[in-house]
């Protein structure tokens, strides 16, 4: 059993009920919100609640999973790495392109398993596709589709993003591109080189919300290292929820069927059943499944010292994606080069690249969140959302 810390309890949760499937053991736990250290207990037992996240490391575990906030993800897998521990970190490995360049050297410092903790590539219709174009019937790729459209109300918005200086208030609409382009890049074995986005603005889906971004999608197209070109969302806001995926090939095509992808998909326009093959305990987890089987290749990692599905060089790869992506809307659709993070020579220019849209402690942002920068919620919006903080709970002064 690998003994395994958890930062972040609200999603580390699904973990914590997954581990005893997975071959691991929750020894330890740590959250900078207490009450949701609770939501470990039914899942877990005989595991040290912790006070600091040094204080989990600290501990006899032997891995952390990482679901902290979105923005933190690379500095505490660093100080995870450096105390010698493997790590699962959830999306996206790193905000801005320094970070990546630290990640990647701390990675291969310490000679610790970082696992990416993208799961969308393992639900069930995903892997059908990935066996139907490994078996090389279709051919190879051309084109690929990946949509992740996963709207939300405000009042839910606002119960997730609990602050106007909360992470998801200033996402930008691209950077949340892994659950598109991951099953693709899964599927295929292949990898970003350019990429060239555009932004939608609708402020209409950010009202009565602390929202700075007001884009409903970003539509970005990826050059692939083969030469095939993919077009993938960000987080897409827009009507009606799907997951989606396609691939087009030089003999033919195989994708997965609205509305459900987790239950059926096509080859050739023939409509097939999705069925889970080897995957062991993954009927009934999270994510269709995808929960398991991300977590279950990170310990079969540890356990056999090889590769995970999605290494450090994948991880900050689609960061860089997403990153480079803004860049490229913000720039009216300029096409960016995407940075292979193994060339030293290209790490040293990325090591003082530090630009992100995400505020500091004092509030300033080094590029705009929104395509349009002059858009901020208005007072009414900010009115509304701090109602709904305060009406359940959520009301922090040091996210205000």
């Amino acid at each position: 059993m690998v003994k395994v810390g958890i930062f972040g309890c609200y999603r580390g949760a699904v973990f914590a009920q997954l581990a005893p499937l997975c071959g691991a053991k929750i020894t330890a736990v740590f959250d900078k919100n207490e009450t949701m250290v609770d939501r470990v207990k039914e899942h877990a037992q005989d595991y040290k609640i912790c006070k600091s996240f040094e204080e989990l490391l600290e501990s006899d575990i032997e891995a952390v999973v990482l679901t902290n906030y979105f923005t933190e993800h690379a500095p505490y897998a660093i100080k995870a790495l450096k105390a010698g521990k493997h790590v699962f970190s959830e999306t996206m490995s790193n905000i801005t392109l320094a970070e990546g360049v630290e990640l990647c050297e701390a990675v291969e410092e310490s000679g610790k398993i970082y696992a990416f903790a993208e799961n969308y590539p393992f639900m069930k219709s995903c892997l059908e596709l990935k066996r139907v174009y490994e078996k090389g019937e279709i051919g190879r790729v051309l084109y690929g589709e990946g949509e992740y459209v996963h709207p939300i109300e405000c009042d839910e918005m606002n119960q997730l993003a609990p602050g106007t200086r909360h992470w998801r208030n200033w996402l930008p609409s691209t950077y949340y591109c892994t659950h598109a382009l991951a099953p693709l890049m899964y599927m295929t074995g292949t990898t970003p080189k350019t990429v060239i986005a555009r932004s939608i603005f609708a402020p209409d889906k950010s009202k009565h919300t602390a929202m700075h971004n007001a884009d409903a999608t970003a539509i970005m197209l990826i050059q692939m290292d083969n030469g095939s070109l993919f077009r993938t969302t960000g987080w897409a806001r827009h009507y009606s929820h799907c997951v989606w995926y396609r691939l087009g090939c030089t003999n033919g095509s195989t994708e997965t069927v609205r509305p459900d992808p987790d239950k059926k998909y096509m080859v050739n326009n023939q409509i097939f059943d999705s069925e889970w093959h080897d995957e062991g305990n993954a009927e009934g987890a999270g994510h269709g499944g995808g929960d398991f089987g991300i977590f279950s290749d990170f310990i079969n990692a540890i356990e056999k010292n090889e590769k995970p599905a999605f290494d450090v060089y994948s991880a900050v790869t689609m960061a860089a994606v997403g990153i480079l992506a803004w860049r490229s809307v913000l720039d009216h659709g300029k096409e960016m080069i995407i940075p292979d993070y193994k060339d030293k020579t290209t790490r040293e220019k990325l090591k003082f690249d530090t630009l992100s849209p995400f505020p500091d402690e004092n509030g300033n942002a080094d590029i705009p969140c929104c395509s349009n920068p002059d858009y901020k919620p208005t007072e009414e919006d900010l009115a509304y959302a701090e109602e709904i903080w305060k009406k359940n709970g959520l009301y922090r002064e040091d996210l205000i």
